[in-house]
């Protein structure tokens, strides 16, 4: 098979049977139309079958060391570029298109763990005030509702903006998001939270649409409308972060979770993490701050 027909029948496999998102689907196409732009220039290596381990490792090896006119894929782009390979012959192989896939034995280069970036209580609390403060009327309760949504749930942000007014039911005080691979995930509200939701919604301008959160126009919020808003928000309460996007509280969200005593199990389902080991993470940040208490011990003699 032609190695340009089998990644549009990857890319169809990912929209229809995986449910990824928009995003991850355009990254891994794009990482394999750029793999086949590099095995067009070798011989034979236009179908499928025809490629080889080596084949793998010497675009990797391109990659990592380009010509003098270009820089060099930073580690994290590689690992990716490897996870899209990998996971694509994977496919083949499931379809019987190849018998073994050629990736199989192409390690994915270990990552350098960074602890996220999150806010304390006090920083978080100091930006809702702000936007109590600073936003207009028609957006104030909109964008206190959306900042406190990622504070008090953790949900991504590309799950916020595609919440439906039906999504939210007040009785049982719960939201209904939609996870990574289409998988519908309830997840409970505390009353501050739901009285938020039903103040807004109480102001919420009458539109066609039936997104929980509309811009001006009355159409749905967009992720990079999310993105500016966070960073907007953030600058007016003076938070210097290394990271300024809606992640960032998300992270806030689940820092304070395990802060207060909550085991990793529950934050992990609370995060829809796929593995506990992406949960992991934040123990990090937990060490961390037990070391700094720990650190204002002074166990030296006062002198005398």
């Amino acid at each position: 098979m032609n190695i340009n027909e089998a990644i549009q029948q990857f890319r169809d496999y990912m929209i229809v049977q995986k449910g990824f998102s928009p995003k991850t689907i355009t990254a891994y196409s794009s990482d394999l139309t750029r793999f086949a732009d590099y095995l067009a220039n070798r011989d034979n290596l236009s179908l499928v079958e025809n490629i080889k381990t080596q084949d793998i490792v010497s675009y990797l090896s391109f990659l990592t060391y380009p010509d003098k006119n270009k820089k060099p894929i930073l580690v994290v782009s590689r690992a990716r570029k490897i996870a899209s390979i990998k996971s694509f012959f994977n496919f083949l192989r499931k379809r019987k298109i190849i018998e073994i896939s050629p990736a199989e034995d192409v390690s994915i280069p270990k990552l350098p763990q960074q602890e996220p970036s999150y806010l304390t209580i006090n920083e978080y609390q100091k930006l809702l005030t702000v936007i109590a403060e600073t936003a207009s009327p028609f957006f104030k309760l909109r964008d206190l509702a959306i900042m406190s949504l990622f504070i008090s749930t953790g949900i991504r942000v590309s799950e916020l903006v595609n919440l439906k007014i039906k999504d939210v039911d007040f009785d049982y005080q719960t939201i209904k998001v939609k996870r990574k691979g289409n998988k519908q995930q309830t997840i409970p509200l505390n009353d501050d939270m739901a009285e938020l939701l039903h103040q807004y919604l109480n102001v919420r301008p009458e539109t066609e649409k039936d997104n929980l959160f509309i811009s001006k126009k009355g159409n749905g919020v967009r992720a990079n409308t999310v993105y500016c808003l966070v960073k907007k928000y953030l600058d007016l309460a003076g938070l210097d972060k290394n990271k300024k996007g809606p992640h960032l509280l998300r992270h806030s969200c689940l820092t304070a979770l395990l802060s207060k005593g909550v085991d990793l199990p529950t934050i992990q389902a609370i995060a829809g993490h796929r593995s506990i080991q992406t949960t992991t993470k934040y123990l990090h940040i937990q060490s961390k701050q037990i070391r700094e208490a720990v650190s204002k011990i002074d166990l030296r003699k006062e002198k005398i």
